[in-house]
């Protein structure tokens, strides 16, 4: 993050204010989706409508606070990422044949590095409300996530991240000239220059998707698999010692946070990768930079 905010100058405290509003806002959905929570199990005690209706305010409340924040926060690293990029656009001259890298390095620190933050507290947030109600539920939730990001530990390594980092550099490439194929004339040499570029991204590519294909099977699997072991672990205790009031309390609760925290998670692996192409667009542009 701090290579990118090198050139934020004064703005660089905005960039920070976001990520910050970002996660605060996060914790504060959580605390609506309790109330939601509450709105449900009112409704199957059949408690009175008063509690109902109580419970429902407070989410709506908590719900459009949580908006607000996370609202004032893009405002605050959207103002960072166009001085960032601009003070980039400006040392290019502005150069088009860098308009893709920039527009990466925009969208990541406008719009992903916020959301990376807010989906990070959302999953650490929600396996602690987890982990409040019911330990057991929340282990049981939790053990294919844990599973899962062990496989994708295995092949995030350096390894991965330079063939990432090459995969991207085949795609800006293959932009760049089919750009000055459209644009300039089109000669047999530019037509030759651009088919190239195709004939390389799509090794890169074809390699890439073959080469993740098993292991994100497994990862996706074991990522959306939660609601299933939890369902498996609601039979396996009704069968066993009968569901107390308590326990189906608690497993309504389960069972709504665990689809979040996989989806939660999912967004953060994503926000990474993004993350990545980003700096890589970046340090391209430093490399220029630092050539002139």
């Amino acid at each position: 993050m701090n290579k990118f905010l090198d050139r934020a100058g004064k703005y660089k405290a905005l960039s920070y204010l976001s990520c910050i509003l970002a996660g605060l806002s996060a914790l504060i959905i959580i605390i609506s989706f309790w109330y939601i929570w509450k709105i449900l199990i009112c409704v199957i005690l059949s408690e009175e409508k008063q509690n109902i209706l109580h419970c429902g305010t407070l989410a709506f409340i908590f719900t459009l606070g949580s908006i607000v924040l996370y609202t004032i926060g893009l405002i605050c690293s959207y103002k960072a990422a166009l001085r960032i990029t601009s003070s980039l656009r400006s040392d290019l001259n502005n150069n088009e044949s860098f308009n893709e890298p920039l527009r990466i390095i925009m969208n990541y620190l406008a719009y992903n590095l916020p959301e990376k933050y807010a989906v990070m507290s959302l999953s650490l947030g929600l396996v602690l409300l987890l982990f409040y109600n019911h330990w057991l539920l929340a282990l049981t939730a939790i053990a294919p996530l844990i599973f899962g990001f062990i496989v994708m530990a295995m092949i995030s390594g350096s390894s991965m991240r330079m063939k990432l980092s090459e995969y991207h550099k085949a795609f800006i490439s293959m932009s760049k000239d089919a750009a000055e194929y459209v644009r300039g004339s089109k000669s047999d040499k530019t037509f030759k220059t651009f088919a190239h570029s195709i004939e390389i991204y799509d090794t890169w590519s074809t390699a890439y998707v073959n080469e993740l294909r098993l292991p994100m099977t497994a990862f996706t699997l074991a990522v959306n698999s939660s609601l299933l072991c939890l369902v498996l672990a609601g039979i396996f205790t009704g069968l066993k010692a009968g569901i107390s009031r308590e326990f189906m309390i608690n497993f309504v609760l389960a069972v709504m946070t665990a689809p979040l925290i996989s989806l939660s998670l999912m967004r953060i692996i994503r926000q990474n990768d993004n993350a990545r192409i980003a700096a890589d667009s970046l340090r391209k542009i430093n490399e220029v930079l630092k050539g002139e």
